[in-house]
């Protein structure tokens, strides 16, 4: 593995999408660790970047592109519980929601900083742009 390649973790609960954003990021070089709802993000989270064994074989976790609503625990909820465990984590949260009302969301749920947001109906590149950005 490339020492200097970045690695994503994605949470999504659709199968499809998140082997779509999976297969994305991975053809554009990034190392991927994949979850399908919040609370297996956060214990992937905890495993690769907090209580990481020394000979662990697992990538840390470089930035999250997490969905919004997902069960056991939202993409917002996620991007709040990482924060309190590293503030340095990028997180993307993308949703079929008014992006307005998610923003607003996050503002009340006193986030420093706050998660980037972005519309699922995105294309490709704008997640790539976003993540790239992300990790300057």
């Amino acid at each position: 593995m490339d020492l200097l390649q970045k690695t994503v973790l994605v949470a999504e609960d659709s199968k499809r999408q998140r082997m779509a954003r999976v297969q994305l990021l991975e053809t554009n070089g990034y190392g991927v660790h994949q979850a399908s709802d919040g609370a297996e993000a956060l214990r992937i989270f905890i495993s690769t970047n907090i209580h990481r064994a020394v000979d662990e074989i697992k990538a840390r976790v470089d930035v999250v592109v997490t969905d919004f609503k997902m069960p056991n625990m939202n993409g917002l909820t996620l991007a709040k519980e990482i924060q309190k465990l590293d503030q340095t984590i990028p997180v993307i949260v993308l949703s079929h929601e008014e992006l307005e009302k998610l923003q607003r969301m996050a503002e009340n749920m006193k986030f420093d900083p706050l998660p980037q947001i972005l519309s699922k109906g995105e294309d490709k590149e704008a997640l790539l742009a976003m993540v790239r950005k992300s990790l300057v």
